[in-house]
């Protein structure tokens, strides 16, 4: 499932560098599990695309440490 594969990229991804890694979810797909996962693995920053990202998800990232970056689509 999208959890346990982002849970592995990412795991493979902290074997590699002692520094501090984002991931970039877009959001016309559903990718609750992945977004979620990368709260629970405290990653340093979630950059979101093309869709609404509310308020309490921006929240539920900064309770877990997770800046967010918002990249809106042009209309």
């Amino acid at each position: 499932n999208s959890y346990d594969l982002t849970v592995n990229l990412i795991t493979a991804t902290k074997k590699l560098t002692t520094k501090p890694f984002g991931a970039g979810i877009l959001l016309e797909f559903d990718n609750t599990k992945s977004i979620q996962a990368i709260f629970d693995e405290k990653l340093a920053c979630l950059q979101v695309y093309w869709g609404d990202f509310p308020k309490e998800m921006v929240d539920e990232a900064h309770k877990a440490g997770v800046k967010v970056l918002h990249q809106e689509r042009n209309r």
